[in-house]
């Protein structure tokens, strides 16, 4: 969402939410449901708890839910996501980041552990053998980690991407289009209304 300027920051009232290609997308969902292929009502939890059990051929989701899989002994592989019409997929990319809280009493000891140990190949090689990271942004270890496929695919999915706004109103957008998707799977509303509603939602306080 939100459509983004010359200047590099983000027009807060335009969410492309409510668009025609939005209501394609959230009509194509609708259209899964009626035919049996997608459970109604059905959220992230259930998800990603079909997936581990075997009962979900497939789901759109991130390197995080690659460890509770391979817990579940799940054979799993990951692919680009489809294109629509012809049109390539565009996902939003995250990174992990780390912050120093302004009250904190030793701000150079926490930039001085950031920079020079965290941020370290022998760092975030620590990190992802407590969490696993998905596809690394330091290169030196991502070089050494993609001969493995998902890795591959992960970064090759991420190139084709952009980088998920960091706006206030993107805060906004998750819980607006949670109660719009809700609505409209639970026949509350017609896609159009409830991505409306989330527009509207989202740019409550948009200056």
């Amino acid at each position: 969402p939100f459509k983004q300027k010359a200047d590099g920051s983000y027009d807060a009232k335009d969410t492309g939410v409510n668009n025609a290609g939005s209501v394609a997308g959230v009509d194509t969902i609708m259209k899964l449901i009626n035919s049996g292929a997608m459970a109604k009502g059905a959220g992230y939890a259930e998800m990603e708890a079909g997936f581990n059990q075997g009962k979900v051929a497939m789901m759109i989701n991130g390197p995080w839910s690659w460890d509770n899989a391979k817990k579940s002994k799940i054979n799993f592989g990951v692919a680009a996501i489809p294109s629509v019409n012809g049109k390539a997929a565009a996902p939003f990319v995250g990174v992990v980041g780390a912050m120093i809280s302004k009250a904190s009493p030793n701000k150079d000891l926490a930039v001085e552990f950031l920079e020079n140990n965290m941020l370290t190949l022998a760092g975030v090689k620590t990190i992802n053998a407590d969490v696993p990271l998905g596809t690394p942004a330091n290169k030196a270890f991502f070089n050494e980690l993609k001969n493995d496929p998902n890795i591959k695919a992960t970064m090759a999915s991420a190139e084709a991407g952009h980088p998920m706004p960091s706006n206030p109103e993107m805060g906004r957008f998750w819980s607006s289009m949670k109660s719009a998707l809700e609505n409209v799977t639970a026949g509350r509303q017609a896609t159009k209304e409830a991505l409306d509603a989330a527009a509207k939602r989202i740019v409550s306080d948009a200056k």
